[in-house]
């Protein structure tokens, strides 16, 4: 698909360009561009999950039920979404459908999906290789309440049986938020905790030992949750709410954003750089009409001043990739510059870099 690129005014600039554009001085070869999300099928409703690389667009294959992608990764050049398709949990490969095993065979309810995907050890693997590992929810018609299930296959092939995993003391509202690989022995999961404060689970893997040890580890005695993390050089950074004030934790320590008080936004995608910088990738709802922007240590960039929304954002050397919707239409801000998806009634959810 082509892929238009459109010169976009915004404010900030000067502050925008000192932070986002990349260096001069060195070189740096394009990378590879993944965007996952949706698109309306041709009923005008229903929606299907789908892929754009480097601006060319790939639905899934099965588009015959709506459908939908709750994360995306690229592992060894092909494309994994995770979600949800005929209300059962699934991932698309390269776009092709995969069903994720029914731990206690019977009827799903509507709602279960998966929502997101790491590399882990495999329990029981004779190698070290990390291998796609799956996290979500899955609810029965036999049962009022959703369980949290983490499925793996056996071996490290995507094709072979599935482990899974359940635990119970996922809150019954609400659903697993997200995952990350703390080295490869480490899974921590954030999510909503049956006791309603904030903390996390951490999976471990037991050498030796076919079973996960998952334990939860409160960040608060204060009513709240946690819904999003980032790993860098070693130091867990882990977003949630306590009170209803947004907040963050770094290794364990509680920290303030001072700079969103007052501030009517909404945090969609939280990520640290290499040097420490938080960003904040969002929706600025001060005006009847949402607009994307970004948050860098406290310093606010509006990306668009039309309707609009940021929703994921990624690192290349010193570029800021961030991934969005603009007008009804799937797009992405490489530092200043708005890409165009050409895709009308498209949402644009997350975004891969990979180096050529």
């Amino acid at each position: 698909m082509k892929t238009c690129i459109i010169k976009h005014t915004v404010l900030f600039i000067p502050f925008f360009i000192l932070i986002f554009a990349c260096k001069k001085d060195k070189k740096v070869t394009p990378p590879d561009v993944y965007i996952g999300g949706t698109y309306t099928l041709k009923d005008g409703v229903s929606t299907s999950a789908c892929y754009w690389k480097n601006g060319e667009f790939f639905p899934v294959k099965d588009s015959s039920k709506a459908s939908n992608a709750y994360d995306m990764k690229v592992l060894n050049g092909s494309v994994y979404l995770v979600g949800q398709y005929n209300d059962q949990p699934c991932y698309w490969k390269d776009g092709v459908l995969h069903y994720l095993p029914n731990p206690n065979n019977f009827v799903f309810k509507p709602g279960s999906k998966a929502t997101a995907m790491a590399l882990f050890r495999g329990a029981g693997l004779n190698d070290i290789t990390p291998i796609p590992t799956f996290i979500g929810q899955i609810s029965y018609v036999s049962h009022l309440n959703f369980i949290a299930t983490i499925w793996q296959p056996e071996g490290g092939d995507v094709q072979a049986k599935y482990n899974t995993y359940t635990f119970s003391d996922v809150s019954f509202n609400y659903q697993l938020a997200g995952m990350l690989v703390a080295p490869d022995t480490k899974l921590y999961i954030v999510g909503d905790h049956a006791s309603g404060k904030p903390g996390y689970w951490l999976a471990e893997y037991p050498p030796l030992n076919l079973n996960y040890q998952i334990i939860w580890h409160n960040l608060d005695n204060s009513s709240g949750s946690t819904y999003g993390l980032d790993l860098v050089q070693n130091d867990v950074y882990i977003l949630g709410n306590v009170q209803n004030q947004e907040v963050y934790w770094k290794n364990g320590q509680l920290q303030n954003f001072a700079y969103l008080t007052g501030q009517n936004f909404s945090i969609n995608k939280f990520r640290v750089n290499a040097d420490g910088k938080i960003f904040l990738a969002g929706d600025d709802n001060s005006s009847a009409t949402s607009k994307a922007c970004v948050f860098v240590n406290g310093i606010k960039t509006i990306l668009s001043t039309d309707p609009s929304n940021a929703t994921n954002l990624t690192f290349y050397y010193n570029d800021v990739y961030v991934s969005g919707i603009l007008s009804d239409k799937a797009c992405y801000w490489q530092g200043a510059t708005l890409i165009d998806l050409n895709r009308p009634k498209s949402a644009a959810k997350f975004i891969e870099i990979v180096s050529k």
